[in-house]
């Protein structure tokens, strides 16, 4: 004999017995999203800094090799500028080993455009040169990396010899503002070999 199940009436819904027993809580889930790997994370383009990316600095990029009599340029570039308006430095050589025929200035702080001054004042016995190099005021400062500067010199004894700038405090153009940063020199080393068996006949 089939006992057909009792229904339970309650607030006039009809509600299975089965259903009144509590039914099984479903288990939580978890969502899990993995991590980018380090390859990913190398891919990913950094932010632009205004930062420079080095120190800033005066630098020889190169050392000749010249023979005694000869005249040849020596370059000098500023590294990572930013907002530079003028460069104050002192040039240091050795004037029985070499001598200075003039200097004139590098595309780096004209590259808008704009003139640049160069003043010179030869200190002492001649082996050392103040210089300053000027944009002209109320002009947006450069940034940037490049040659200020080409030395001319003639060689005048073999051996080997030192060419040095100084380090120092440069301005800045920085809305209307005109502060200075510190900047790193550089030193040289010449090699300057004999004169020719040409020149010697």
């Amino acid at each position: 004999m089939l006992v057909t199940p009792i229904l339970f009436v309650a607030l006039g819904l009809a509600v299975a017995p089965a259903a009144l027993a509590q039914a099984p809580a479903a288990p939580k889930r978890i969502l899990t999203f993995p991590l980018p790997s380090d390859k990913e994370s190398a891919g990913k383009a950094k932010e632009p800094s205004s930062e420079p990316s080095g120190p800033r600095r005066l630098h020889f990029p190169g050392s000749p090799t010249p023979r005694v009599g000869d005249m040849f340029d020596l370059r000098l570039e500023f590294e990572n500028a930013q907002n530079l308006s003028g460069i104050p430095f002192d040039l240091s050589f050795d004037p029985s080993a070499l001598k200075l025929l003039g200097m004139t200035d590098g595309p780096f702080l004209r590259q808008d455009g704009q003139a640049v001054t160069v003043v010179q004042r030869t200190e002492g016995d001649g082996s050392k040169i103040a210089v300053r190099l000027n944009r002209p005021p109320d002009t947006t400062g450069i940034s940037g990396s490049g040659t200020i500067l080409v030395f001319s010199f003639k060689a005048l004894r073999a051996g080997a010899t030192q060419v040095g700038v100084t380090r120092g405090f440069a301005p800045i153009s920085l809305e209307g503002m005109v502060p200075f940063i510190p900047f790193m020199g550089d030193q040289t080393t010449l090699t300057i070999r004999g004169e020719s068996e040409e020149k010697q006949k």
